[in-house]
């Protein structure tokens, strides 16, 4: 113990005696890290305005097991659910107060009681691409909890119909950003 309160005490005389290496030690890392903590850190459920017009009652079961998944960071559910008719729910999605718009048409139920595919539609702003990537996939895990506990053995099929020509490539989206904090980490410790 006595040898750790020396080496403790030689650490702060050197860092006391040269500054610039504990700011750039101690400070430009805390510094990035509350800027990650502040961008990726703040978890809300996103709110989808919820259109039920299924005749029977595997829409509401559906809608119960998407709306059950939950984040593996914060144990909350992923999505919360605003009910809304078709005109109402649009209306919430171009004022920005609902995240998209998951509709479950009138004949869900009687499509798959009959044995045939049956669909559901959502509409989603990719305006930030990580939320739209959640929402495939916990929308992906909430169809296949609904079959499983539904509909066993029975084969899953997602189509999807995106409204834009091309996926970006994630190379191109985060080099600039990787760029640029390396090129402020290289001038933080030059300056210093």
């Amino acid at each position: 113990m006595n040898l750790f309160i020396r080496e403790l005490r030689k650490l702060l005389a050197l860092a006391k005696a040269d500054p610039k290496s504990l700011a750039a030690g101690i400070i430009a890392p805390t510094v990035i890290l509350v800027i990650f903590a502040l961008t990726f850190g703040n978890f809300v459920a996103l709110k989808l305005a919820v259109v039920n017009d299924d005749m029977g009652e595997l829409g509401s079961a559906f809608l119960g097991a998407v709306f059950s998944q939950t984040s593996p960071l914060s144990g909350e559910p992923y999505f919360e659910a605003i009910e809304a008719d078709a005109a109402g729910a649009q209306e919430l999605y171009e004022q920005g107060r609902v995240n998209g718009i998951l509709t479950i048409p009138e004949d869900f139920s009687g499509r798959l009681a009959s044995g045939e595919p049956a669909q559901i539609l959502y509409a989603f702003d990719n305006y930030n691409t990580d939320m739209a990537k959640n929402l495939r996939l916990y929308l992906d895990e909430g169809i296949f909890a609904f079959y499983q506990e539904h509909m066993p053995g029975m084969e899953i099929e997602v189509q999807r119909e995106y409204a834009v020509g091309a996926q970006l490539d994630w190379f191109a989206i985060i080099a600039v950003g990787v760029f640029m904090l390396a090129f402020l980490m290289g001038s933080m410790f030059n300056f210093l």
